[in-house]
């Protein structure tokens, strides 16, 4: 996100964290979140704060990016404390029941997401009676149903059940119907015209919305697919759609640092990388001669790995390989020597690049092993984990791949799903009532 230090006064209102999640309020020292709601430069504000919320942290809470990545990065043992690191740290380190219902980063992931869907719901809604240029009145409504599927996709990396709809008391949905209420928001986005609009001065072009819906819809589908099969092949046509030189990106500069880096791998109580397995067992380690491994487990001069190497560097919204290898899986998932080979195609072109839009590349042989389903879902996986390495996506990865949960043997992770913050259970009685045991 590129901004200007004035945006950081706009903003100022999405710093209130603590209230109940769907009761929170944007409070900007200049006007009301209603009063923005009134005029197109105030509702283009508003998007603005939106972006922000999301993606970059503020002196009073955590932006879903921070916490998204973090969380799981702990659950998947992708990270670990550095010594005396905070009590949040610490109980997502344990998992288990030792995670805590008010646990900081979950509730800020938790809250910040609510946020997030509510505000882009009332831009969604109002931009088309206030809005009466029609190219900024498009960007508003791209911009705010990208954000908001963006904000349910991730809640359902980490919720069995969350509500979809904005205000007071609202019903829990399961995680399988959210992600396609998610999926019918990238598509609605996906038929609003592209413009030419000078709405990008205030937004920034570090986003491809085109490219970044379709990525999202195949990543979403690919998700669903844990529910059932067909999601797959919609995933992989998705997939297909996405160039895989382009890029999008979260943006971060001095003002608006990286926050992987700021809040993580150089603070003090943060974390460090898995430099020896990146979170993986013995069997799936990676290769050392993988320029991935090299890439994520090497500390750069500022202190910082991979794509949190400094305050500076912008976090990918996807990746090329996870485009490739959500095709090699959905071709391995249906089972036939055909379908087994053009996988195989698939996983060969993340293993043997060299580099792609993002200079990440593996430069390894191609795929020697069994060409069985259950043989290159296990590749498939392995090079998920450690392609999207840090991506905030090993979680569901984990889920979907069946892997050994924490109540297994040489359990892969220490939750399947987290607990319902407290905040939401003290103001919603829609809540579940009960928290899920792992």
């Amino acid at each position: 996100m590129k901004m200007k230090k004035s945006v950081h006064h706009i903003i100022a209102f999405t710093s209130i964290l603590l209230a109940l999640a769907c009761n929170k309020e944007f409070e900007n020292p200049n006007a009301t979140e209603e009063q923005l709601l009134k005029t197109p430069e105030g509702m283009v504000e508003l998007l603005v704060g939106v972006k922000h919320r999301f993606a970059v942290n503020s002196s009073l809470g955590n932006g879903s990016v921070f916490s998204s990545i973090s969380a799981n990065a702990f659950s998947t043992f992708e990270v670990k404390q550095k010594a005396g690191a905070n009590q949040d740290f610490n109980q997502l380190s344990a998992g288990g029941n030792k995670l805590a219902t008010n646990n900081q980063v979950i509730t800020d992931l938790w809250g910040n997401c609510m946020l997030v869907n509510r505000v882009t719901t009332s831009l969604i809604n109002n931009a088309p009676i206030v809005i009466t240029d029609t190219n900024v009145q498009y960007q508003v409504r791209r911009y705010a149903l990208l954000y908001k599927a963006m904000a349910l996709g991730t809640l359902a990396n980490f919720w069995q059940e969350f509500p979809v709809t904005t205000g007071n008391k609202q019903p829990f949905v399961n995680r399988k119907d959210a992600l396609l209420v998610a999926i019918n928001l990238l598509d609605e986005a996906g038929r609003i015209r592209e413009t030419n609009s000078t709405f990008n001065t205030a937004l920034g072009t570090e986003i491809n919305v085109r490219n970044t819906l379709a990525a999202l819809t195949a990543r979403y589908f690919t998700m669903l697919g844990y529910y059932d099969e067909q999601y797959y092949e919609k995933a992989r046509q998705k997939a297909v759609q996405v160039p895989l030189n382009s890029r999008s990106v979260f943006f971060y500069n001095s003002l608006s640092p990286n926050s992987i880096f700021r809040n993580g791998y150089s603070a003090v109580f943060g974390y460090i990388v898995d430099t020896t397995l990146l979170g993986l067992t013995e069997s799936l380690k990676p290769t050392v001669t993988d320029n991935r491994y090299k890439f994520f487990r090497t500390r750069t001069s500022q202190g910082g790995y991979g794509f949190g190497g400094s305050d500076n560097d912008s976090l990918p919204i996807y990746l090329p390989g996870e485009m490739l290898l959500i095709q090699a899986e959905a071709w391995a998932r249906k089972g036939d020597p055909v379908s087994l080979d053009s996988s195989r195609k698939y996983l060969n072109l993340v293993l043997t690049k060299t580099t792609d839009a993002f200079r990440l590349g593996a430069g390894l042989p191609a795929y020697a092993g069994a060409m069985t389903k259950e043989a290159l879902l296990k590749e498939i996986y392995r090079n998920r984990c450690i392609e999207l390495f840090m991506s905030g996506l090993k979680l569901e990865d984990s889920r979907r791949f069946g892997r050994p949960g924490p109540s297994d043997p040489n359990p892969e992770r220490n939750r399947t799903y987290y607990p319902y913050p407290f905040q939401e259970r003290y103001g919603n009685p829609n809540t579940p009532p009960k928290d899920p045991q792992e």
